[in-house]
């Protein structure tokens, strides 16, 4: 939905709590802007609808970022997320990193990284068409 961030938000504030109580945010961070962010923590204060933001980062350098998300702007979609764990604080976002051959020697660093750095959970997942991920971690853990 952020893809369409004004009709999105202009949607959001048609809500109210009889509405929805939690809306869900999956993103990869690209398409939020800090005035959307402070949008959407004015409808949480206002109608009182929680947010829960779940961002799709992929990787723990720009280096790897680029090769993951091709066209993704990584310090963008950290200043996002920055954003967000200040505006609806660190309980309401986490980080998803899937495992994909572009990011695989990361795999192993990035729950550490965005718990050190930011203070959020990491939601960790393998990239099913790459079947032999699981046993390509597998290796780098031992």
């Amino acid at each position: 939905p952020f893809f369409y961030l004004e009709e999105t938000i202009d949607y959001l504030k048609t809500l109210t709590i009889k509405d929805v109580h939690n809306i869900n945010a999956v993103t990869n961070g690209n398409c939020l802007t800090i005035e959307s962010i402070n949008e959407m923590a004015i409808i949480n204060k206002t109608q009182g609808i929680k947010f829960n933001f779940l961002f799709s980062i992929d990787a723990i350098t720009e280096e790897t970022y680029l090769k993951t998300r091709i066209g993704g702007d990584f310090s963008l979609v950290l200043k996002n997320l920055e954003a967000c764990i200040k505006a609806f604080g660190k309980d309401f976002v986490t980080v998803s990193f899937t495992c994909k051959m572009t990011n695989i020697h990361e795999v192993t660093k990035a729950e550490k990284f965005f718990k050190a750095k930011f203070g959020v959970k990491t939601q960790i997942s393998f990239d099913s068409y790459e079947p032999d991920i699981r046993l390509r971690i597998e290796s780098i853990n031992n």
